[in-house]
């Protein structure tokens, strides 16, 4: 089967209800016709009993909230489940932050600044191993 035939499920978790609302419109638009179910969390303790209960090929973790950094999170994901792909997305940040997340664990490193339907479906298609073009 097609890797845009599959069924992909990503968890977004960010604190920021207008952050997700945004990201659930780009991937109703860009996502859905691609096979691409988004589970939103509003939180990493909400995102951890989602990964508990489901499952979920990649997640989109915001760097900062509330209750933990999201270093601490991918922490605790990784305990939860070491082989789902983390993508760190943040409003803030730099090169630094970028290695250090990916030493930690992390697939890549996305500003929210600078999130493309482009660039965040590339992200994805690296994260599950896909030909990012079967996500264009």
């Amino acid at each position: 089967m097609p890797a845009s035939e599959r069924q992909h499920v990503l968890l977004l978790v960010d604190d920021d209800p207008d952050f997700r609302r945004g990201m659930l419109r780009l991937f109703r638009h860009f996502g859905e016709p691609l096979g691409l179910t988004v589970l939103e969390a509003a939180g990493g303790e909400e995102a951890l009993q989602m990964l508990a209960a489901q499952h979920v090929d990649c997640v989109l973790l915001d760097y900062m909230m509330p209750g933990g950094s999201g270093i601490q999170w991918l922490q605790k994901i990784r305990a939860l489940n070491e082989r789902v792909p983390v993508i760190m997305i943040s409003g803030e940040g730099d090169q630094s932050i970028a290695t250090d997340v990916r030493r930690r664990g992390a697939t890549d490193y996305l500003l929210k600044t600078a999130i493309s339907p482009e660039s965040l479906m590339r992200a994805i298609a690296g994260a599950l191993k896909l030909d990012p073009d079967s996500l264009l």
